[in-house]
């Protein structure tokens, strides 16, 4: 391995070869033009052939040596890969092409101090690399193909400082929308979010690409609706679809019992888990978690967390829908925030506000939901909207426990069924699931009611009989039994 300190003219074996032997240079870079042809046309062997023709016209072709070095690593081949670039270093310390080949060797094998290193020299070699024009007059096209590589290696080690100084080293390069995104995911980890959305702004990116994306992620940063995440650089990650998701559920998560349907607005608070338990089979959400589970990732990469974002705020009701949904079974540490944003967001349909109620209802219990609700005038809404919101109001009364309050709400919503069960054809289905819960809290109380009364009368027979010890019982067994013989000793007497 070179250290920075070792840094020296680069190319110049190959340099000189070119000078002295114009002709066989030629074929060269004709054969070595043609390799990487095939490497973009998917055709990897005759790719080797060319490179391997060119090395046996000189042993030591940077371009040549590294794109064989890629090729070994495409074959899991890193022995093969590591021999390759050890020939490039060693003749070419300062070769940023070959640097940024080493970290994804080493990036494959997970040696990070290695990493970290060749994507560093890699930079610095780019810096290098500008100032030798006679490099650049035998090759014009070197710097730009390095630049590419070397950004692509940056973002696939999460090197967010590396990308920033490869971009304050060559602002005015031809940096593409691509590019451009990916430098902005940097400058917003680093923190500059001011800057992080000017380069989105100059990616000039259509209506939903990451760029256009991001720059909306950095307006709500920067309006305080959210605080910053730290962004991955996976561009092309998104939210399934809505029918994507729902064939998920329809295949993993079938409910005779709703004739195949599960809500994604049916969820049960931790602390209502706990006291069912098991013994209310009829709601247990496991198998459309994992329904839900099958249809995403493990981890939302943060672009499709963006583009949820983006739904939220910007897009169809369903999509708003969805992108909650999805936040929420992920468990997004954010989304309370955002939660809290949207339902009381002016500008958004009451139906995507009322949404976000209730899921922040589940995350953060009735408190904060509550007053959102109070505030809501029901005659003001459409029918649709009245409907959906008496339906958030039954579930917070369940999650209180409040019987009178979720029948009077279920009552209200069961007169609009008729009215709405074409367009809130799911909404529907809570409001049945929400009716069983409801007969279920009701007779609930009533066996409360049942004992305490049952209790009460026990508990008159046993004073007149003096079995004091079965009104009190928490007391210890001895303290039950002392207090029973004192009892029978006060009847002898």
């Amino acid at each position: 391995m070179a250290d920075g300190s070792t840094l020296g003219p680069t190319n110049d074996v190959y340099l000189q070869f070119q000078r002295e032997h114009p002709k066989e240079a030629e074929r060269v870079r004709t054969l070595v033009q043609e390799g990487r042809q095939r490497l973009e046309s998917g055709q990897p062997d005759e790719a080797r052939n060319r490179f391997m023709r060119a090395l046996a016209i000189f042993p030591h072709i940077p371009a040549a040596l590294t794109n064989l070095a890629a090729l070994a690593m495409q074959q899991n081949n890193l022995d093969q890969a590591e021999e390759y670039i050890g020939q490039v270093l060693h003749h070419f310390p300062n070769d940023p092409a070959a640097h940024a080949v080493a970290a994804r060797l080493w990036l494959q094998r997970e040696v990070h101090p290695y990493v970290r290193y060749h994507a560093r020299q890699a930079v610095r070699g780019m810096a290098h690399l500008q100032t030798h024009a006679e490099l650049l007059a035998e090759d014009p096209t070197l710097l730009e193909r390095a630049r590419v590589i070397v950004l692509s290696t940056l973002a696939l080690c999460q090197a967010d400082a590396l990308v920033a100084e490869l971009y304050a080293l060559m602002p005015d390069a031809p940096w593409s929308e691509n590019d451009l995104t990916i430098i902005g995911i940097a400058l917003f980890n680093l923190g500059e979010i001011d800057r992080a959305a000017e380069v989105w702004q100059r990616a000039d990116g259509a209506e939903g690409s990451p760029a256009a994306v991001y720059r909306f992620l950095a307006d709500l940063v920067r309006q305080k609706m959210i605080y910053p995440f730290q962004l991955d650089y996976q561009l092309h990650a998104r939210l399934p679809s809505v029918d994507e998701l729902r064939s998920a559920v329809d295949e993993h998560a079938f409910d005779e019992t709703l004739g195949g349907r599960r809500s994604f607005r049916l969820l049960k608070s931790a602390a209502e888990n706990e006291t069912d338990g098991a013994a209310d089979s009829h709601w247990d959400e496991q198998q459309l978690v994992q329904a839900l589970r099958l249809a995403l990732p493990r981890h939302i990469p943060s672009r499709a967390v963006a583009l949820g974002l983006y739904h939220i705020f910007r897009g169809e009701e369903e999509e708003a829908e969805l992108a909650l949904s999805i936040l929420f079974f992920e468990r997004w540490p954010l989304l309370p925030q955002v939660l809290r944003v949207v339902q009381q967001h002016p500008e958004l349909s009451p139906r995507v506000r009322l949404n976000a109620a209730l899921y922040l209802l589940w995350l953060s219990g009735p408190e904060e939901v509550r007053p959102v609700l109070e505030s809501w005038v029901p005659e003001a809404l459409s029918v649709r909207d009245r409907f959906i919101w008496h339906v958030v109001w039954i579930q917070v009364a369940l999650t209180e426990r409040n019987l009178a309050l979720a029948q009077a709400h279920e009552a209200e919503a069961q007169s609009l069924v008729e009215q709405v069960v074409k367009d809130l054809d799911a909404w529907v289905h809570v409001l049945n699931e929400l009716s069983l819960r409801i007969d279920q809290l009701a007779r609930s109380e009533a066996r409360e009611v049942g004992v305490d009364v049952r209790q009460a009368q026990m508990s008159q027979v046993e004073l007149k009989e003096g079995r004091m010890d079965k009104i009190i019982p928490f007391l210890p067994r001895q303290s039950r039994r002392q207090n029973k013989e004192a009892s029978e000793k006060g009847d002898d007497t």
